[in-house]
């Protein structure tokens, strides 16, 4: 359960008009794959489907090309429709792991502006892995690799995308990518530029059983705004055949990051009323260019392939704030905080992988640096809101071995990763060693893949850390009203999941079945402020926790109607003490997703999506208020052989994504929470390419999973 937006302006400001991640592509060979194969014998005519979904390796492998699938509207349309992905109001989430984290071609995708430029009749086929191997971070609990299709041809290539959406405010993203090729170089420049303005409406109640019982009802709206360019230049050169090098450098800025709301609160202490409070918040966001150089070389050494990755990362921002609180019945305040916060980062990876012994073997090493310093400057200190200056480092070092081989009955996989992690905390310039941490580990992973009758099985078991973020970690306190603050927590420790998942495949159905237990699970908590019973603290803490997932999917073939079912099941176990009593938090959530793709004549797509969570128990947080379906509903329309296409969709039709109401229990307190977003909208977009001919950079990036950390 993430964290409870105290201030739910700092959500807007985020999240306004964001796109869904969506894969881009680069180059790479292989032939067409057809969904259907027919073949002529005299008179008879046999036909054959193949299965769309079948098990590969440590993955799930979606065919793409040669199926209705290529001719989604968009990669997120199309990504919603591989079996185990799934929509959730922040994007696109392997269901039951989260968030995935997605590779092009070995290449990890860094930026959201990157990943809109795919389009589904580029994509070769996608592999979903539940339990990445040993060679990804252990903080990788899913992986979706994209494998496209090779492009050939020289000269230069165009690729131009506009997007337009409507819903309570406008929102527009414009993006212009070229390249050139000529023999062994390749050249690629892109730009991009996006403005949008985010709204959001939340309500919340408030209990805290301190030495009185302080109840609190909140109802606020807020808007956030962002004006956002970023461009990219880089080449790849084949040396010879066998070798290969590329530099890669991103530019990025946000020129306008602002935004505002109010606040309206009515206080009671032990049913008596006792105070109303009127809020406005301003939130303003000042940034430096961000800067990001990758730099690649992939060769073949012997009998293997050598591959090395560098990254340099660094970028600098600065959040100011300021609260005016006016109160009915007390004092009125002002509070005003400024937030710098500057980041550097340095990374590099590298592997071989050669043959062994009939199978395959890789080893490898990674060593990431990253230096954080993040203050909070308050001008007059009161009210329990004070200026701190925190500096973080970490040092990770990580050595890496994995290895393959087939065997008649079918594959065995096996990988071990070791991590050296030291975390250095420094307050105000002083090294604080009760904050530091250094950690030693070894990550485990395994699976086993078979083929039995005409069904696939794959029985795997990984273990993965999730690390807490830097602010989850900063002591930075943060000013709601006066009943209510939020802070990190430096003492958090790094998540340790172990993962059992058994997965089957049979013709057009696919099924799996994962258990997990997470120690160390952070989750929110708050109490009570010692010198001021009536204000409650949130902040993060840990808490094991065991979970299982089930999901079944069919995808069944009707001629020019292709649909896919989807069902299944989240439940966790948990009982921890909320107010001097015992609670349960075991009820299960259901989901459910039912997809439609009609092929139309005269090149018509249309396409729909809907998809159901029930209420049920997510970490402390129990989802209690109704049902939430979302629906989606898309025309497209291509022209001159598919180079030019316009989509018009609408999105979130039933306004129901954040319907579902999260009641947050701690030991003191419970938190309700419903608020709606502008996720209801028209969107229009409109492509054109000329001359297909795509980068072949193969820069994989030796720090994506700590860039997210940032």
């Amino acid at each position: 359960m993430k964290s409870y937006l105290l201030l739910a302006i700092a959500g807007a400001m985020m999240t306004c008009g964001t796109a869904a991640a969506i894969p881009t592509a680069t180059d790479t060979g292989d032939s067409l794959r057809v969904d259907t194969m027919t073949q002529n014998l005299g008179e008879a005519v046999v036909s054959a489907q193949r299965a769309i979904a079948r098990i590969e390796g440590d993955a799930l492998v979606t065919t793409v090309s040669g199926t209705y699938l290529e001719k989604m509207n968009t990669a997120e349309e199309m990504l919603e429709q591989i079996p185990g992905l799934g929509r959730t109001k922040d994007g696109i989430e392997v269901i039951g792991k989260g968030a995935p984290v997605y590779y092009i071609n070995g290449r990890r995708v860094r930026d959201a502006a990157e990943l809109s430029l795919l389009r589904p009749s580029e994509i070769r086929a996608v592999e979903v892995v539940r339990n990445p191997g040993a060679r990804y971070d252990a903080t990788t609990n899913a992986v979706v690799r994209i494998r496209t299709i090779k492009r050939q041809g020289e000269g230069i290539s165009l690729d131009a995308l506009g997007q337009l959406k409507q819903g309570r405010h406008t929102y527009g993203n414009t993006s212009l990518d070229l390249n050139y090729r000529r023999n062994a170089l390749d050249i690629f420049a892109g730009i991009n530029y996006y403005q949008g303005k985010g709204y959001g409406d939340t309500e919340l109640f408030q209990e805290v059983n301190a030495d009185t019982l302080w109840t609190q009802r909140i109802e606020q709206t807020s808007t956030g705004e962002k004006w956002h360019l970023g461009g990219k230049l880089g080449f790849n050169y084949d040396i010879t055949p066998r070798h290969s090098i590329g530099v890669r450098y991103d530019l990025s800025n946000d020129f306008d990051d602002r935004g505002c709301g109010t606040l309206s609160a009515d206080v009671w202490a032990n049913g008596q009323y006792v105070d109303h409070l009127e809020s406005r918040l301003d939130i303003k966001g000042k940034h430096d260019p961000l800067h990001q150089l990758n730099a690649y070389y992939v060769g073949q050494i012997g009998k293997g392939e050598l591959s090395f990755d560098a990254d340099f990362y660094t970028n600098k921002h600065e959040k100011q704030q300021i609260t005016v609180e006016e109160s009915e019945n007390n004092d009125d305040r002002i509070v005003e905080s400024v937030n710098p916060v500057s980041n550097q980062l340095f990374a590099a990876k590298g592997q071989y992988a050669f043959p062994l012994w009939q199978g395959r073997f890789c080893v490898g090493a990674q060593y990431t640096f990253t230096d954080r310093h993040d203050d909070n400057i308050v001008p007059t200190e009161q009210y329990g809101v004070v200026t701190s200056y925190s500096q973080l480092k970490e040092q990770n070092a990580a050595a890496f071995a994995e290895y393959a081989r087939p065997f008649k009955w079918g594959q065995l996989s096996a990988g071990l990763r070791y991590e050296y992690v030291d975390f250095d905390y420094f307050s105000a310039g002083i090294y604080r060693p009760e904050q530091s941490r250094i950690y030693h580990r070894i990550f485990p992973n395994v699976s086993l893949s078979t083929k039995w009758k005409q069904t696939q099985w794959m029985l795997s078991y990984n273990t993965k850390t999730r690390r807490p973020t830097y602010g989850e970690l900063s002591s930075n306190l943060t000013y709601g009203n006066r009943y209510l603050m939020q802070s990190g927590n430096p003492l958090l420790k790094p998540v340790i999941t172990h993962d059992v998942t058994l997965m089957g495949v049979w013709k057009f159905l696919q099924g799996v079945v994962s258990f997990n237990y997470a120690k160390d699970q952070i989750i929110t908590w708050g109490e009570a402020l010692k010198n001021n019973p009536s204000a409650i603290h949130i902040y993060q803490t840990n808490h094991s926790i065991p979970s299982m997932t089930a999901m079944i999917t069919a995808a069944p073939k009707v001629k020019w109607w292709r649909p896919q079912f989807t069902a299944a099941v989240q439940k966790q176990w948990l009982e921890m003490d909320v107010q001097g009593q015992q609670m349960r938090f075991n009820k299960p959530i259901f989901v459910g997703k039912w997809i439609n793709t009609f092929t139309l004549p005269k090149d018509f797509t249309i396409n729909t999506n809907l998809q159901y969570t029930s209420p049920g128990d997510t970490q402390n947080a129990r989802l209690t208020r109704a049902d939430v379906f979302y629906l989606n509903v898309s025309l497209q329309k291509t022209m001159l052989k598919g180079a030019l296409s316009f989509t018009l969709s609408g999105e979130d039709l039933l306004h129901n994504i954040g319907k579902n109401a999260p009641r947050l229990f701690l030991p003191q307190a419970v938190f309700e929470q419903s608020g709606m977003g502008d996720t209801r909208c028209v969107h229009l977009s409109v492509r054109y390419r000329f001359n297909a001919v795509r980068s072949n950079y193969k820069g994989k990036g030796a720090a994506a999973e700590h860039l997210n950390r940032l």
